[in-house]
């Protein structure tokens, strides 16, 4: 996948949301992300970037009609 074709995915993305009333946080910073990346010894698949450069996750809301979240990266936490 090209990186406009990530980007375009992030701005589907957020007009679905909008689209349903979700409030949406604001994509992170590249170094928001290099800073997550260096604390924890991972690295983040391009996609994963793409999304939280575009969106940062819902504040904190449930999707009542699919009972989904997606959390900020602040949340985001490596299992191992």
């Amino acid at each position: 996948m090209t990186s406009q074709e990530q980007s375009d995915l992030g701005e589907q993305l957020l007009r679905f949301w909008s689209s349903l009333g979700l409030e949406i946080r604001p994509g992170v910073t590249e170094a928001a992300l290099a800073q997550f990346e260096a604390r924890y010894g991972v690295v983040l698949p391009p996609d994963m970037r793409t999304y939280f450069m575009a969106v940062d996750g819902m504040n904190g809301e449930v999707d009542d009609q699919r009972m989904i979240t997606f959390w900020p990266l602040e949340q985001v936490k490596p299992v191992f």
